[in-house]
């Protein structure tokens, strides 16, 4: 099993929390573009209270809180999960789409 590396209760993705990042991936459109970097936080109710800003989403699949921030637009995305298209996605998979 990978090991956690844990600060201030944020996830670093890898091993094992990789399931984690593609689950929350196949759901949220601009979580799959080349510019979408993704913070993940174990849940918590701490940050059940921070959900209130737009930005920071309790993914029900994966079982965390995360966070999308756009390399293009240079800041976090709000509502990520209610976006439906984006002028400049970048499909990690296949390119430009």
């Amino acid at each position: 099993m990978a090991e956690n590396k844990l600060h201030h209760n944020i996830l670093a993705v890898g091993g094992d929390d990789m399931n984690v990042a593609a689950e929350i991936r196949k759901d949220i459109l601009c979580a799959r573009c080349k510019l979408c970097k993704l913070l993940i936080w174990k849940k918590d109710p701490y940050m059940e209270r921070l959900e209130k800003r737009g930005n920071l989403i309790y993914h029900e699949g994966a079982e965390h809180h995360f966070f999308a921030y756009c390399s293009w637009l240079k800041e976090g995305i709000i509502h990520p999960e209610l976006l439906v298209k984006c002028e400049n996605f970048l499909d990690k998979q296949r390119g430009a789409g």
